[in-house]
C-alpha cells in the first residue's frame, strides 16, 4: 500500500475528510479503485458506529453522575424534599449563575434560588454548612452540566459525519452502477 493511499486511509477512518475529499487528494498518482473506495467507506462507517457507542455511554455515565449528585442533595436532608425539588433548586441556581455571568437582572433567580434553599433546609442543622454543602454539590452539577452541553456539540458533530458518509456511500453507489 503505497503512502498517499494509507494517509488517506486513516483520514476517512478517523473522520476527518470525506470521500470525495480524498478522491481529490489522491489525484492521477494515487487514485483509488472502487474497491479501496468500498473499504475505506465500510472502515470509516464501523469508526462512526465505535465513536456512536462511545458517545453514548457517555452520556450514560453523565446521566449517573447526575442522579448521584442529585441523591446526596436529597440525603442532605432526607425530609426535605423530593429528588424533584432538588432538580428545581438546581435549575434556578443555573439560572441565577448565568444571569450573574451575563450581567442579567441576577436577583429574581437569586432571591428564587433562595427562596428554594431555604424551604429544603432543616431547622435542625447548621445553615452555613448546609448551604456550603448544598454549593458544592450544586456546582459538581454544573460541571456535569457542562460536560452534557459539549456532548451535545459531539452528537451534531457525529451526526453531521453520518450524513457525509451516507452522501459518500450514495456517490460510491452511483459510480458501481448500484442505486
Amino acid at each position: 500500500m503505497n503512502m498517499r493511499l494509507l494517509i488517506l486511509s486513516l483520514i476517512a477512518l478517523l473522520g476527518l475528510g470525506s470521500m470525495e475529499a480524498a478522491e481529490v487528494n489522491a489525484g492521477s498518482s494515487g487514485d483509488l479503485s472502487l474497491g479501496q473506495e468500498k473499504q475505506l467507506l465500510d472502515q470509516q462507517h464501523q469508526a462512526l458506529e465505535q465513536e456512536e457507542l462511545t458517545l453514548a455511554q457517555s452520556y450514560r455515565q453523565l446521566l449517573d453522575q447526575k442522579r448521584a449528585l442529585l441523591e446526596q442533595l436529597r440525603a442532605l436532608n432526607p425530609k426535605g424534599g423530593t429528588t424533584k425539588d432538588w432538580n428545581d433548586l438546581w435549575e434556578n441556581y443555573h439560572q441565577y449563575k448565568v444571569a450573574k455571568d451575563e450581567d442579567d437582572d441576577e436577583e429574581d433567580y437569586k432571591d428564587k434560588y433562595n427562596d428554594k434553599l431555604k424551604a429544603l433546609g432543616s431547622k435542625d442543622v447548621d445553615k452555613d454548612g448546609f448551604k456550603s454543602k448544598v454549593e458544592a454539590l450544586l456546582k459538581a452539577l454544573e460541571a456535569v452540566r457542562k460536560q452534557q452541553d459539549s456532548l451535545t456539540q459531539s452528537f451534531a458533530t457525529h451526526h453531521s459525519k453520518i450524513q457525509q458518509l451516507d452522501q459518500d456511500k450514495k456517490g460510491h453507489n452511483q459510480r458501481t452502477g448500484r442505486q
